[in-house]
């Protein structure tokens, strides 16, 4: 009889091991990458505030005051932007250049705000039907 070989029940030991480390592993990983998802979002709202302070800038070198309203339609991209495109919501810039916004992302499931008052981004609402100015 060869020692060196494993038995069925180490080998059935080894793969029940395995299982349980999978079964807690996996729903930790999986929320690590929601979270990257959602934190990649709330980066690529800045990126469309900077993008819409930019076009107000530009406006203002060609002496011309805008208001500026966007609608974000299926991923449409009205602005120059790095990072996840919205895909539903709108972005509101006053005369004076404060701005507000709403968006939602399909790919992270959020959506983010910012109030004309606030200089931050909040994640508000995980529930798209609520995501609208």
């Amino acid at each position: 009889m060869n020692d060196k070989a494993f038995t069925l029940t180490e080998l059935l030991a080894v793969i029940v091991i395995l299982g349980v480390i999978a079964i807690i592993t996996v729903p930790f990983i999986a929320n690590i990458m929601a979270k990257a998802r959602q934190d990649a979002f709330v980066d690529s709202t800045y990126s469309l505030v900077n993008a819409a302070t930019q076009y107000r800038a530009n406006a203002i070198m060609k002496h011309e005051t805008r208001i500026l309203s966007m609608d974000f339609v299926n991923g449409s991209k009205p602005l120059e932007i790095s990072g996840d495109i919205p895909n539903s919501g709108n972005l509101i810039m006053d005369e004076d250049g404060k701005i507000e916004l709403k968006v939602w992302s399909d790919k992270a499931k959020i959506c983010v705000t910012k109030s004309k008052d606030d200089s931050k981004v909040i994640i508000s609402d995980l529930d798209k039907s609520n995501c609208h100015l």
